[in-house]
Formats: structure tokens, C-alpha cells, sequence
């Protein structure tokens, strides 16, 4: 018998070896691998048992070579060598001091085990660890604890070993393999390390199974550069980071698992044919499995739920395969693909969440394909390329509609709520969307890629926690009548040309009720936004009309425009803001006329880095601070505004030279009626400062400047005072019933006649 056995035994070994040098099949790998590590296990059963040894009976053990009876040591059961009659090591337990590592094994081949042993307090140095194998082959660690250490468990260079129900656990590291394969590892508790739970590097044709990989302060399992590798049956869960991270590798199946309430549930880069199939990928606090630069993906027949990003998300990968997926209740998506090509979805299946698509490449949304086999809240998904002349009758009962390069169409009367996203429109041209609901989604009400002559008339789009609206790379297009509240963004548009965006109402949205970005020959008119961060805000953009919104009660700016060009700014109401009605910040070319900004917190109208423009006709009143503020700005017009009752300044410039500055109106402020600081060279003509709790005009460090026909009665202090400021031209003036008519502090080489005071 025990002859019949060792032929066996021999055999399989053999087989075992054939079978890892030829397979090309990664489940023929770890079918084999996976009987050879059950007889290693069953097999260390029948060798014999070791006397148990007390701590202070070890210092540290130390193998070199395959001559294990050097030192002697009882300890060290000596046995041939061969599979059958392996060397062991048990029962020892091992006080590292905190000096190198607890058990040391190099350069040995023989068969051994490592059993029932406690290692702890390693050394703290590069890869101490509590058992250390370099460059060995054919061992066994079995049942040991192995705590406190640098590492529970280091490896590098080892082929053939099988790591079984081993405690790893409240180390800095817990076990890692370097360089090493053929392994197994399995049965395994390595919980609270305080980096990664299992590392490994270079390591191919390893089996992990049925391991409890929990609460490591890193990535439970870390895997960089490696082949043919197969994660089975395990827990990998309440980890500070990832469950898994993978990278540049090949050939891995993820199949299973438990991997739960950890930062990401699987995060996978650069790596090819990765088969994730079966896991429960559940409440991780960002993404349930992520995929990214990855090629050949199956992910299928698990269940991904309650994560708070994506529940699958897929980024620059290419050749994937998804189906029979649950992916519902995750906080964002519950598929998400970014930048991909080439993918199937198919059979999946989410509740209270959806599909976002976000590829901007027009060849590679085309090359997406969704079968009608998914569903979103019970409800089919329509993914429509390529139709025209849709309409209501296409659609029966969706849960969520995405079209590509589908054209001349309608539909309406669409309700869809606590998905991902109502509607997807790619490249589509002359396409409504009318009288539809799209709330509260976890993303966007109504998504908008390059499309042309796409009309969004009379929608509800409320409560969604990105965008209302999103549209980016479109081209007359219009927005009209639409109602969009407690959105983050209301309106999103991004470098669109020739669009309207009209008469809409947004109210309550977290950061902007219209977010707009790099267009060209849009208008922008008749809207209403209230309560938001910012009511507008529009930036890098040129040749735009910006007329008759009304902007109230938002946090910072009603209107803020920056980086803008040949703008027109008119008619637009920006009143009762928390900071200021309407801020323009950098530009040239631009007509700001006819606005009001009134009873905002501080400031009525805020210009800084503006040349060359017209500010005019414009009313900024009863601000908490100035009614106009106009810093770093030059050769502007500024004319026939009306700045009265503010709480500072009526109109104030710093850092402002070479401006027209004429027939305004600066009344009854707490401070001064026109205020320059550090301004030269502007021309102040023909404007009313009267009534002003300090002076009508104050000047300081400002030179050259021209203040002529001015009126600056009944202010409190002077009618025309100057501070630090020489060379101006004081002329024609009327500053009567002032304390003092024109006042000159430490001012040299001003001219002044013809004043009336």
C-alpha cells in the first residue's frame, strides 16, 4: 500500500509539473494545482509530531542551503527531503527582538513544513518578517501565527509552496511574494496589517482561495506585474483601500468573492483577459470594481450593489464583455463606461441606478453594443444607432433611452426618475426632447453629446445630483422653458456654438444654475436663477449675448463671467446676492449695459482685468460695500451709471488707468460718490458725487489724472479731496456746501481753476 501511494504520489507530481510547463488555460491550471495542494495538506497530516517548544527555547532559526541537520536543533525534525517525508519545523514559538527575521529559510529545494508555530517581533528593517523564505522551493507553512513582524510572511524566488490556514495578522505587512510561482495560498486570516493585507510582484500561477483578507490599512490584495493567476472563495473586506488592486498583469480570474466595504471593492490597470465573474461586490465606499487601460474583460453574473460611485466602471478599456450583472443601488451608476471601445452589455440588471456612457470619440460610441436584455428599474434600456423618425411608439415602457447618430426625431412625455440618466443623446441631429420628467437621477436628467439642432423645450429636470442638462460639443442647440432645481449644475454647456439657451427656470442648485464654457454665438437670455453658488457662471467664451436674466439670492456672484471676449452684457439683473450681483473678471471687447445690481452684500458690479469695454447705463444700489468696484482695468468706458446709497463707495477703481469715467451718478453713499486708488491717467467727466457721508471725490495715490464738470455737493467732508496724488487737472468743478470744497493732502504739482466752492 504505502508503495501503491508513493507511485501515486509520484505520478501526480509529475503530471503536476507537466501540466504547469505546458497549460495554456488558466482553468486547467488551477484545477491541477488546486488537487496537488489538497494532498499536500492531507499529506502533512502523517508526519510525525514534534515535541512543543517554549518561547525562550528559540532564538531564531535560520535554514540554509538543503543541509537542515547542521545546526542539530531538536526543534528542526529532519526528515529526506521528498514530498512524503518533508523536514518540519512545529509547535516553536519565536520572540524576534525586534532584530532580523523570526525563521529564515534560503537557497533550499527539499520539501518541508512549517506547522503550529508563533513568530512575533521581527525585526523592523527592509523584509524582516516573521518567516522568511529566499529562493526556496516545496514548502509548506501551515497553522502558524505570525504577528507583530515587519512582515507575517515574506517570500521571494519560491516555487511550489502552499500557505494554509495560517494567522497573519497586526503586522506592518502581512504576506508578500516576490518573483515566486506555482503557489497557493489559501484558508488564510491576514486581517489588520497595517499596509497591505496579501502583496505580491512578479508572481505567477498562484492560487488564492477561501482566504479572510480584512481591515489592512492599505489594499487587502495588491498585485503588480503577474500571469495566470486565480482568486477564488475569498473575503476581502473593510479595507482602507482597495480590495484588490491589480496591475500590468495577464490572465486573471476573479471568481467568488466576497469584497466589500472597502474603498474600492477591485481596482484593475493595464492588464489583459480578466474574467471577474460571480463575486458579491457590495457597499464599497467608491467604486465596486474598476477596470482601467484593461483589454479582453468578462464580467459577468455578479452581484455589484449599494457602492457609492459606479457599481462596474470601465475607463480606457477595450473588449469587454458585461452581462448577467446585478448592479443595482449604487450611489452613481451602476455601469459606467469612460472612454471605451468595443464593449457588449448585455443582461444586466439595475435598481435605482442606470448606464452613463461618457465617450466623446463618435467611432467609438458606435462601436458600443447594448442588446435589448438590460433593464433599469424593472424597465427595459433602449440604446437606439443609427434610426431616424423615432418617436413614442419606438419605446414601450423604457427605464432608459440612449441614442447614437440618430436623427429627426421626437419624444415626449418620458418620466424617468432614480436611474443614472433620463436621456443620452450622441451625435444626434434635429432631435426634441419635450414635456419630459427626468428628477432626481443619480447623475444627469438629460445628457447631450455632440449634438446639432437639438431642442430641449419644456422638460423637469429637478433633483438630480450632477446636471439637470448636460450638453458638450453641440452646435445650435436650443434650451428653452425648461425647469431645473436642486441640481448641482442646472445647465451645463461646454464649447457649443450658436445656441439659445432661453427663458429657463433654475432654482436651488448646488453649485451653478448655468455652467457655461467655451461658446461662441450663443445667447444666453430671459433666464431666471435663484439660490445657487454661483446664479451663472461663463468662462473662455467669445461673441456671446448675455441679456435679460435675472440672478437673485445665490452665495457668491448672480452673474460671473470670466475670460470672456466681445461679450454683450445687457439688461441683466443680478439683485439681493451674498456677494455681488455680477462680477466680470478678465476680457476685452466687452458691452456691459444697462444692468442692475442692487442690494447684493457687497458689492453691485465687480470688474477686474477688463480693457478696452463700455460699462454703461447700469445701476448698482444700496450695496453692502461699492456699487461699481474696478480694479486692474484700463481703457474702458464708463458712463451713465447710477451708484447711489451704497454702504462704501459709489463707484471705486484701484490699479485702473487711461478710462473715460463720465454723466455718472454717485449719490448718497456711506463713503465717497468716486473713489480712485492708485489710478492714472483717467478722464472724470461730467459726473454727479453729491450728498456722500465722506467726500464727493477722493483720489489717492492717483496722478494724472483729469477731473473736469464735475458736480460734488453737500458731502460731509470734501467736495474733490486728494491724498498722495500729483500732476491731476482740477478744473470747472462745482463743490459746494461741502466742510471743505477741494481738499489737497500731501498733493504736489495738481492744477486747479475754474472751481466753483
Amino acid at each position: 500500500m504505502k508503495s501503491s501511494a508513493k507511485r501515486k504520489a509520484i505520478f501526480a507530481t509529475v503530471l503536476f509539473t507537466v501540466l504547469f510547463l505546458t497549460i495554456f488555460n488558466n482553468h486547467l491550471i488551477n484545477h491541477d494545482f488546486t488537487n496537488k495542494k489538497n494532498s499536500d495538506v492531507a499529506n502533512s497530516g502523517k508526519i510525525r509530531v514534534s515535541d512543543y517548544w517554549n518561547e525562550g527555547d528559540v532564538a531564531f532559526i535560520y535554514i540554509l542551503g538543503d543541509n537542515w541537520s547542521a545546526s542539530g536543533d531538536p526543534w528542526i525534525q529532519v526528515g529526506s527531503g521528498t514530498w512524503d517525508d518533508p523536514h518540519l519545523i512545529e509547535n516553536v514559538t519565536i520572540n524576534g527582538e525586534n532584530s532580523g527575521s523570526c525563521i529564515r529559510i534560503e537557497n533550499s529545494t527539499d520539501y518541508f513544513i512549517i506547522r503550529n508555530s508563533t513568530v512575533y517581533n521581527s525585526g523592523s528593517l527592509s523584509t524582516d518578517a516573521g518567516i522568511k523564505l529566499i529562493n526556496v522551493k516545496n514548502g509548506q507553512l501551515l497553522e502558524n501565527n505570525c504577528t507583530g513582524n515587519r512582515y507575517g510572511i515574506f517570500g521571494n524566488n519560491c516555487t511550489n509552496t502552499t500557505i494554509f490556514d495560517n494567522f497573519i495578522e497586526i503586522n506592518d505587512y502581512g504576506l508578500r511574494l516576490d518573483n515566486s510561482d506555482l503557489n497557493n495560498v489559501t484558508q488564510n486570516q491576514i486581517n489588520q496589517n497595517d499596509f497591505d493585507g496579501i502583496h505580491f510582484g512578479s508572481s505567477n500561477n498562484t492560487i488564492l482561495e477561501n482566504n479572510n483578507i480584512t481591515k489592512n490599512g492599505d489594499d487587502g490584495f495588491y498585485l503588480n506585474n503577474a500571469n495566470n493567476l486565480t482568486l477564488i472563495g475569498n473575503n476581502i473586506s473593510y479595507n482602507d483601500e482597495a480590495g484588490i488592486k491589480l496591475d500590468l498583469s495577464y490572465n486573471f480570474t476573479i471568481m467568488g468573492n466576497v469584497l466589500s466595504s472597502n474603498e474600492d471593492g477591485a481596482i484593475i490597470k493595464n492588464s489583459i483577459e480578466i474574467n471577474a465573474s460571480s463575486n458579491e461586490i457590495n457597499e464599497n465606499s467608491d467604486d465596486g470594481i474598476y477596470f482601467e487601460r484593461c483589454n479582453i474583460t468578462v464580467v459577468s453574473e455578479n452581484n455589484v450593489t449599494k457602492n457609492g460611485q459606479n457599481g462596474i466602471h470601465l475607463y480606457l478599456s477595450n473588449n469587454g464583455t458585461i452581462s448577467k450583472n446585478n448592479a443595482s443601488l449604487n450611489s452613481e451608476n451602476g455601469i459606467f463606461l469612460e472612454e471605451c471601445q468595443n464593449c457588449t452589455l448585455s443582461n444586466n440588471n439595475m435598481t435605482e441606478c442606470g448606464i452613463l456612457i461618457f465617450i466623446d470619440v463618435k467611432e467609438d460610441i458606435s462601436s458600443i453594443a447594448m442588446p435589448l436584455k438590460n433593464h433599469v428599474n424593472g424597465d427595459p434600456l433602449y440604446f437606439y444607432k443609427n434610426q431616424n423618425d423615432l418617436d413614442n411608439d419606438n419605446f414601450d415602457d423604457a427605464g432608459q433611452i440612449i441614442l447614437y447618430n440618430c436623427n429627426n426625431s421626437m419624444l415626449s412625455n418620458f418620466n424617468f426618475s432614480r436611474g443614472s440618466v433620463g436621456f443620452s443623446l450622441f451625435h444626434c441631429y434635429n432631435v426634441t426632447l419635450q414635456n419630459n420628467n427626468v428628477s432626481n437621477n443619480n447623475e444627469f436628467g438629460i445628457f447631450v453629446e455632440g449634438g446639432f439642432n437639438v431642442t430641449l423645450y419644456d422638460n423637469i429636470a429637478n433633483g438630480n445630483d450632477d446636471y439637470g442638462i448636460y450638453i458638450n460639443n453641440g452646435n445650435t442647440n436650443n434650451i428653452t422653458n425648461n425647469e431645473l432645481n436642486l441640481n448641482l449644475v442646472g445647465i451645463y454647456i461646454y464649447t457649443d456654438e450658436n445656441s439659445i439657451i432661453n427663458d429657463n427656470s433654475l432654482s436651488s442648485n448646488n453649485n451653478y444654475g448655468i455652467y457655461a464654457y467655451g461658446l461662441s454665438g450663443t445667447i444666453i437670455s430671459d433666464n431666471d436663477v435663484y439660490n445657487s453658488i454661483d446664479g451663472f457662471y461663463i468662462l473662455e467664451s467669445n461673441n456671446i449675448y448675455i441679456t435679460d436674466n435675472y440672478a437673485t439670492g445665490n452665495s457668491y456672484y448672480g452673474l460671473h463671467v470670466y475670460r470672456c471676449y466681445y461679450t454683450e452684457i445687457i439688461r441683466n439683473r443680478g439683485d439681493n446676492n451674498n456677494y455681488a450681483g455680477i462680477k466680470i473678471n478678465t476680457g476685452n471687447f466687452n458691452q456691459i449695459l444697462a444692468n442692475s445690481a442692487d442690494h447684493n452684500n457687497y458689492k453691485g458690479i465687480y470688474i477686474t482685468r477688463i480693457e478696452t469695454s463700455v460699462i454703461s447705463g447700469n445701476s448698482a444700489k444700496k450695496n453692502g460695500e461699492n456699487g461699481i468696484y474696478i480694479s486692474s482695468s484700463d481703457d474702458n468706458k464708463i458712463s451713465d451709471n447710477t451708484a447711489n446709497r451704497n454702504d462704501n463707495n459709489g463707484i471705486y477703481l484701484t490699479g485702473s488707468d487711461d478710462n473715460e469715467i463720465e454723466d455718472n451718478e454717485a449719490n448718497k453713499n456711506d463713503n465717497s460718490g468716486i473713489y480712485l486708488s492708485t489710478s492714472d491717467d483717467n478722464d472724470v467727466e461730467n459726473n454727479e458725487a453729491n450728498e456722500n457721508d465722506e467726500d464727493g471725490f477722493y483720489l489717492r495715490f492717483s496722478n494724472e489724472n483729469t477731473l473736469v464738470d464735475n458736480e460734488a455737493n453737500e458731502n460731509e467732508e470734501s467736495g474733490i479731496h486728494l491724498f498722495l496724488s500729483d500732476l491731476n487737472e482740477i478744473k470747472n468743478n462745482e463743490a459746494n456746501d461741502n466742510y471743505y470744497g477741494i481738499y489737497l493732502h500731501i498733493s504736489d504739482e495738481n492744477i486747479v481753476k475754474n472751481n466753483v466752492f
